[in-house]
């Protein structure tokens, strides 16, 4: 029987803790991109991580941010209304909301879905590590629109540059489909899952002996 409750308890933590890592091909450049063929814009893995009140958006390029001076990392979020707006080269993709990372620039969420409202994302919440960038962002700068924010689910496609136009844009990852969100537990859930655990043991125990 203890073996049952060790499996019990995996479940129970899994159920908890949900992730999904993003991993895209390298050199897999879209056939419509027209831009240099950078390895800084060519995304090898990325995720974004959701603790408590605050989303950290992570990306692997296959060469160091900043090889391509004006490329720029635009994260689409999906927080319930997402529409298609890549029908051409990723009708999986959809969104309503973008976080869009310049390094060494002025960063930004833009709501879609609320008239195009902007807020920044400060110098300090960015971090470029080689070929690792991050970006820490306020979960209320992403306020739900039908779905909650552990249910938002994302894409990364960096661009050669800030324009409006498809053909600057380098990669997809996922390649045509949203990844959703790897959900962090607050520093006491993982205590209140033992505490729930050694309560299955200790009500079994006493209905044992009750029993005896």
């Amino acid at each position: 029987m203890t073996i049952r409750f060790a499996v019990a308890a995996v479940f129970l933590l899994s159920s908890v803790l949900s992730a999904e890592v993003i991993t895209d091909p390298a050199n897999d450049f879209l056939a419509s991109y027209t831009g240099p063929h950078n390895g800084d814009l060519d995304v090898i893995s990325a995720e974004v991580l959701l603790e408590g009140s605050t989303f950290t958006f992570t990306s692997t390029s296959n060469a160091p941010i900043g090889t391509t001076p004006d490329g720029v990392f635009v994260w689409g979020v999906n927080r319930g209304s997402g529409s298609q707006t890549f029908p051409g080269i990723a009708p999986g993709v959809t969104f309503d909301a973008v976080v869009i990372i310049v390094p060494g620039g002025d960063s930004f969420v833009l709501d879609i879905d609320n008239a195009g409202a902007m807020s920044p994302i400060p110098a300090a919440n960015i971090s470029v590590n080689g070929a690792d960038l991050s970006a820490t962002v306020q979960v209320s700068q992403l306020p739900t629109r039908g779905a909650a924010p552990a249910d938002y689910t994302v894409n990364l496609w960096p661009r050669s540059e800030l324009l409006l136009i498809d053909e600057v844009i380098s990669d997809f990852a996922p390649d045509n489909s949203n990844a959703a969100v790897t959900v962090i537990p607050e520093p006491g859930m993982f205590g209140l899952v033992g505490l729930g655990i050694a309560g299955v043991f200790l009500r079994r125990r006493v209905s044992q002996s009750r029993r005896q």
